[in-house]
C-alpha cells in the first residue's frame, strides 16, 4: 500500500497508514502488530531519526533564534488551544479541555515525518529545515511539562 500511494503521487506514509488500518480489521492484528513493532523499533525508527539528524545544519540557528522562539510558542499555543476548544465543543469543562489540549502538544513524530517529506519534495526551504526540526523537538519536550501542570500531578 505504501508503494501504491507513492505511485499515485501520495506519500508512502499515507499508504503505510492505510495498510495498518486494513490489518487492524483482521484477526491477525495482534500477531502483525508484535512483529512490526519489534522490527520497527529496532531497525526502521532509529534509521528514520538518523536521517532527520543527518539533514540538520546548525550554521544559521543563532541567526534565526527569534524565528525558533516565535514558531515554538505558536506551535504550542495552537495545539494547546485548538485541542482545548475542540474538547470544550465536545462538552468537557475547561480544566479537562486544557488537559486534552496539553496532550495534543506532543505530536512531534508526525511533524518530523511531514518536515522530512517537505524537504525531500523541495516544499520547504533547506535553510529553515533545522530550525523547524528544533521547533518540533522543543514543543515535544514542553508537552509533558504542560500535561503535568494541567493535571496538577
Amino acid at each position: 500500500m505504501a508503494w501504491l500511494a507513492d505511485v499515485i503521487g501520495l506519500s508512502s506514509v499515507v499508504g503505510a497508514f492505510f495498510a495498518g488500518v486494513a490489518v487492524s480489521q483482521t484477526k491477525f492484528q495482534d500477531e502483525v502488530s508484535s512483529s512490526v513493532s519489534s522490527v520497527g523499533y529496532t531497525f526502521f525508527i532509529p534509521i528514520f531519526f538518523v536521517s532527520i539528524g543527518l539533514d540538520m545544519e546548525f550554521g544559521g540557528v543563532i541567526k534565526n533564534l527569534g524565528f525558533i522562539v516565535i514558531m515554538t510558542l505558536l506551535a504550542i499555543a495552537t495545539k494547546l488551544f485548538g485541542g482545548a476548544v475542540g474538547a470544550a465543543v465536545a462538552k468537557l469543562d475547561w480544566p479537562s479541555a486544557f488537559v486534552v489540549g496539553s496532550g495534543m502538544v506532543s505530536r512531534g513524530e508526525m511533524a518530523l515525518i511531514i518536515a522530512q517529506i517537505g524537504l525531500s519534495a523541495n516544499l520547504m526551504a533547506k535553510n529553515l529545515y533545522s530550525e523547524i526540526i528544533i521547533v518540533i523537538v522543543l514543543s515535544t519536550i514542553v508537552a509533558p511539562l504542560l500535561l503535568k501542570r494541567t493535571l496538577k500531578v
